[in-house]
């Protein structure tokens, strides 16, 4: 059996807990003798593995660089003027552009 998984975190890289379900859930499939690619994005540190039959295969164009910061080197000001890493306080009566973003930013270079 092969099977292609779709994940973007896997070990090293981890910005929370799916890395280390991927991880587990590929090095399962693995020792079943099933053969696993895993397509995640490209990362800071190459995902590697020891497993003969599971692949970890990064695609696209550009690192991926979640959950990054202001300080950040990868986040240059030619491209992002702005970056709110909290909710500041409006006063009533006051009128405020509000942006609601759920998910990720992917920036390309």
């Amino acid at each position: 059996m092969k099977i292609a998984m779709i994940g973007w975190e896997y070990p090293p890289f981890k910005a929370g807990g799916l890395a280390t379900h991927c991880y587990g859930l590929t090095h399962s499939l693995s020792d079943k003798n099933v053969n696993v690619d895993f397509y995640m994005p490209k990362t800071k540190k190459a995902s590697k593995t020891d497993k003969p039959n599971l692949n970890i295969i990064e695609v696209g164009e550009t690192e991926v660089f979640p959950y990054d910061r202001p300080d950040s080197k990868e986040i240059r000001p030619d491209k992002i003027t702005v970056v709110h890493n909290a909710v500041y306080p409006i006063d009533e009566g006051h009128k405020q552009e509000i942006v609601l973003f759920l998910g990720r930013l992917t920036i390309q270079k």
